[in-house]
C-alpha cells in the first residue's frame, strides 16, 4: 500500500530539539534515577498503577515524592491520584498496544514506537497486539530483545509533536 509519509529511520528523526530534550532528562537527580528504575521494573513485571508512597522504602516518602515530581517535570512520568500510571515505555493502563510476554499476563506500551522498544528493555521475546491506525487490522508482531521475529509489512508513523498538550502521555 503506497502512503504519502515519507519513510525514514529512527537516527534521522532525531533533531537538535529532540537531542536537546534528552540532554536534559539525563540531569535528573540520583534519587529520582533509582526511582525510575524502581517503577520501569515494577511496570515491566505488570504490577499495573504504583502509589508513590513506598517506590522506594528505605528512602524518606518526601524524598520520594520530590523524585517523582522531577520525572514528573521531564515527562519521563505520568501520574494520577498519587499513583504512576505511565513510565516510558510502560503504560499501567489498557490501551491499543498489548504487550505479551512469556508468563501470559499483558503489559501496555505507551505507543507503537514503545512497544517495539519493549522486548529490549525486558530482556524476553514480546507478542505485541495491536490494530493498524490507517484501517484498523489487527497487527500481530513478535519481538525479541534484538528485534523481530520474523518479516512484516508493518510500520511505524512518527510525527512531530504539536505544542497542543502540556504532556506527550497526557492522552493515550
Amino acid at each position: 500500500m503506497a502512503s504519502g509519509y515519507a519513510v525514514k529511520l529512527a537516527e534521522e528523526l532525531m533533531d537538535a530539539a529532540f537531542q536537546a530534550r534528552w540532554t536534559e532528562r539525563e540531569a535528573i537527580g540520583p534519587v529520582a534515577r533509582r526511582v525510575l528504575g524502581a517503577i520501569i521494573r515494577r511496570l515491566a513485571a505488570g504490577e499495573g498503577a504504583l502509589p508513590v508512597a513506598g517506590l522506594l522504602p528505605d528512602h524518606e516518602p518526601t524524598e520520594v515524592a520530590a523524585a517523582v515530581a522531577e520525572l514528573d517535570e521531564f515527562d519521563l512520568v505520568l501520574v494520577e491520584a498519587g499513583a504512576i500510571v505511565l513510565a516510558y515505555p510502560f503504560s499501567a493502563r489498557m490501551n491499543a498496544f498489548r504487550l505479551e510476554p512469556a508468563d501470559g499476563r499483558p503489559r501496555y506500551a505507551c505507543c507503537a514506537f514503545d512497544a517495539l522498544g519493549a522486548a529490549t528493555l525486558m530482556g524476553e521475546t514480546l507478542t505485541i497486539h495491536s490494530r493498524c491506525h490507517d484501517c484498523g487490522e489487527p497487527l500481530v508482531l513478535r519481538i525479541a530483545p534484538d528485534g523481530p521475529l520474523e518479516p512484516t509489512p508493518a510500520m511505524v508513523w512518527l510525527a512531530k509533536r504539536e505544542d497542543i498538550r502540556a504532556k506527550a502521555c497526557a492522552g493515550l
